[in-house]
């Protein structure tokens, strides 16, 4: 059985993180896998490493290519896969199109939407975008979650319907790849992600200046699009002592910088479900983030973290104060983060669901 996994986005970040390990766990379970993304990407180092056949595709810029459309044509006549699953509306876009021309073997084509990012577009630009996920739910056996309220969405704004069999398939991390939990410093709080748009980083800032007196400092691990706008906004502010950027950081690198901070703090604009929130509660971290679809299905505020509405930054500081000081809080939001963790948020469940969902589509082709 030679299943494709398909990823356009090869930059580090959660969606890039959770294909790999997906990647990582089929063949240990013995498939013939194959990975495909961006060209010379972060992705396509990171999976040099793993002995699965990897093949570059230039995804960028355009969302869709004609010379991408007849490279992915190329490379399916040459593999012939028995499933493809693409993840994210970019890589599913171009393979639909690709099996439309002549001599592209059949196969089933499982979808997964790591978050709609809709959000930022507008007008006709917008519209296309929303013409793409309605092609790609069509053309799909299967149309995977990562959130409930990401399905939701789909169904009520009329992408997909319950014909194109949406289901929810959470994200999930392996408990023996995160470092060890430590003792905390509790003034010390952390942002771990991608320095873009979605991402509302300018928020610490706010959350930062709100801090700024009672001796907290703040570490903001990543890179990205906004990384200069946000280094040079530190300075302009007067906030150089008390922030860190560490920039782009390897994966495992990032998350030994979040070991033994006091809060992790995620201030996303939307989200489709976040692996740092889990990965964070399994490290004892205690979370506040964004009120968002996405986090608030991990976060459940005031039991497993915080959630924060209207990007208040007053609220953010609050939230903070009190998993920093009040530590019967702390525990209980510690502890029922971590369970909740380990019986929804797992790999192996993950990898499972996915398994179970290729058997039985594999099956029905047959």
């Amino acid at each position: 059985m030679k299943i494709f996994e398909v990823v356009a986005d090869g930059r580090p970040g959660g969606g890039t993180t959770v294909v790999l390990a997906l990647v990582a766990a089929l063949r240990e379970q013995g498939f013939a896998v194959h990975f495909v993304s961006q060209k010379d990407s972060y992705a396509m180092s990171a999976i040099a490493g793993l002995a699965v056949p990897s093949h570059g595709v230039n995804f960028f810029p355009l969302r869709v290519n004609p010379t991408t459309i007849l490279a992915i044509a190329a490379l399916l006549k040459r593999e012939r896969p028995d499933l493809v699953h693409a993840h994210g509306a970019r890589a599913a876009l171009n393979i639909v199109l690709a099996r439309l021309l002549p001599g592209v073997p059949k196969f089933p084509l499982i979808y997964s939407v790591h978050g709609y990012h809709l959000g930022g577009g507008i007008g006709w630009l917008r519209s296309l975008a929303m013409l793409s996920e309605c092609i790609c739910h069509r053309a799909a056996v299967a149309n995977v979650f990562v959130s409930v309220n990401d399905r939701d969405r789909g169904l009520r704004d009329g992408y997909l319907s319950m014909r194109d069999n949406p289901q929810v398939i959470y994200n999930g991390i392996n408990l023996d790849d995160l470092p060890a939990p430590a003792t905390p410093n509790l003034k010390t709080i952390a942002f771990l992600g991608r320095l873009t748009a979605q991402k509302n980083p300018a928020t610490l800032l706010d959350v930062a200046e709100r801090l700024r007196d009672e001796n907290y400092q703040m570490k903001i691990i990543g890179g990205g699009d906004l990384e200069e706008e946000i280094r040079a906004a530190i300075i302009a502010r007067g906030l150089s002592e008390m922030i860190t950027l560490t920039g782009a950081l390897p994966h495992q690198q990032a998350l030994a910088e979040l070991r033994g901070v006091g809060v992790l703090v995620l201030p996303s604009l939307w989200e489709g479900l976040p692996l740092v929130l889990a990965e964070a509660m399994a490290m004892r971290v205690p979370v506040v983030a964004s009120a968002v679809s996405g986090n608030s299905e991990i976060v459940r505020d005031g039991s497993t973290g915080f959630l924060v509405h209207d990007q208040d930054p007053d609220a953010y500081a609050a939230a903070v104060r009190r998993l920093t000081t009040d530590m019967a809080s702390r525990r209980t939001i510690i502890t029922n983060g971590e369970a909740l963790v380990r019986s929804q948020f797992l790999l192996s469940l993950m990898v499972s669901r996915h398994i179970e969902l290729y058997q039985k589509h594999l099956s029905a082709e047959n």
